[in-house]
């Protein structure tokens, strides 16, 4: 940027303070997206769960049977 970009005020940016409507109205907006993202993702933590415990699950995931075998996993905390 030039030093003389400052003397020009139509090539500074403006920064405008939100206020807390505003900042709520935004949560409101994104807070189907943030959900969707986290279903998205959770699949993939589950199965990263389950490698580090030592379950791993040979054939096609998303089926009646992967799902059955989900539901027969059991951790036993120690400690």
């Amino acid at each position: 940027m030039p030093d003389n970009a400052l003397a020009h005020p139509a090539r500074c940016l403006s920064i405008i303070a939100e206020s807390p409507g505003d900042r709520a109205a935004g949560t409101r907006l994104s807070g189907p997206w943030d959900a969707r993202d986290d279903l998205m993702r959770a699949p993939h933590r589950l199965s990263k769960l389950l490698l580090c415990w030592g379950q791993l699950w040979e054939a096609s995931a998303g089926t009646g049977s992967h799902e059955a075998w989900q539901h027969t996993l059991r951790f036993d905390l120690v400690g």
